[in-house]
């Protein structure tokens, strides 16, 4: 059985062509338990580009323990607010949302690699996989660490790994919820 929770109508009755329940509501006020959803009764939660259009998404990640089973995963895919092209423009006093993209006019939230993992386990979730979708002129050439200049902005001793978070767009991350007492349960 497949649920979605749609905020915007029309995508609601789109996604009503192909699941089994759609409920139209905003995500940060919908209940579990009052769509029939029985405790431990998730496999998969998807929260594609969700979290960062949300003012408390550690609360949403919290709510959703109960309803998922043993083994369950939570993935998400969320924008890297330390991509170079921000951090470029920041340094040249622009923060300019747009329609869509990294700076999106909607986005209420913003993270980097290790405030993502810090808001999943933060929130009871253990990150079994964390993928970085890169821009396509992301350097990778060696050798590593060396310094690396964009503009008014340079960065000094960059290892591989760093220039990575700087190009990555959006990460997709996997969380399971984190065994409670080592014992497996859910929280």
């Amino acid at each position: 059985t497949y649920y979605g929770v749609e905020i915007d109508r029309d995508a609601a009755s789109e996604a009503r062509k192909v699941l089994d329940h759609v409920v139209t509501c905003d995500v940060e006020s919908f209940s579990l338990e009052d769509a029939g959803i029985p405790r431990q009764g998730i496999d998969v939660v998807i929260l594609a580009d969700v979290l960062e259009h949300l003012y408390d998404p550690w609360k949403v990640l919290r709510s959703l323990h109960t309803h998922l089973r043993p083994g369950a995963a939570v993935v998400a895919s969320v924008p890297n607010a330390q991509n170079v092209r921000l951090v470029q423009n920041l340094m040249n006093g622009f923060w300019t949302y747009g329609n869509q993209g990294l700076l999106d006019a909607t986005h209420i939230r913003f993270f980097t690699m290790i405030e993502i993992g810090r808001m999943f386990t933060g929130s009871g979730y253990q990150i079994d996989q964390l993928v970085s979708s890169c821009d396509a002129d992301m350097p990778t050439a060696g050798p590593w660490p060396r310094d690396l200049s964009f503009g008014k902005v340079t960065f000094h001793g960059m290892t591989l790994e760093d220039v990575q978070q700087l190009f990555t767009f959006q990460y997709l991350v996997r969380g399971r919820v984190q065994p409670v007492n080592g014992k497996g349960g859910i929280a």
